[in-house]
């Protein structure tokens, strides 16, 4: 290699150094240069992302705090009460005065099973019950009927 570069004249000798600086700039500037601006945009444009939204959360963070002041309090339903608490409920509802039939399946599940009740009323009275006692809805089956905003079926209740 010393031999051949010896070899050369002065003109290709300065080219030859000339382009293995550039070829050692470039090298430089794409292997270490580039990649750290690159990495460094795009930190710089998630801390502003995250500033953009730690100052929308911290106006919601007190309105969310607010809530849960104002938010009454759920009563706790007992596995054993869980039957008499589904009951009082639906007689206490708009759903009154339609044909339900109860069953605790176990400690922790009721089964409502229901004809032509209407929807409307059976969902208010689904978040009505998980919001005051806590109580969800583990599974629901429901078929529409020839009345329009009438259904027949059966939800699982539990804890």
């Amino acid at each position: 290699m010393k031999n051949w570069f010896a070899n050369l004249s002065e003109r290709e000798k300065f080219l030859v150094l000339g382009g293995g600086a550039i070829a050692v700039i470039l090298l430089l500037y794409f292997l270490l240069w580039l990649p750290f601006s690159v990495k460094i945009a795009n930190e710089q444009s998630t801390l502003a992302a995250q500033k953009q939204l730690l100052s929308w959360m911290q106006p919601a963070t007190q309105q969310v705090l607010e809530l849960q002041k104002t938010q009454t309090k759920a009563q706790k339903v007992g596995a054993g009460s869980l039957l008499s608490t589904v009951d009082r409920s639906l007689k206490q509802s708009a759903l009154a005065k339609f044909s339900v039939q109860i069953d605790q399946t176990d400690n922790n599940q009721v089964n409502v099973q229901f004809n032509s009740i209407p929807f409307d009323p059976l969902v208010s009275w689904l978040i009505e019950v998980n919001k005051r006692y806590h109580i969800s809805v583990q599974q629901l089956s429901l078929t529409s009927e020839a009345t329009i905003g009438m259904v027949k079926g059966q939800v699982t209740l539990g804890l």
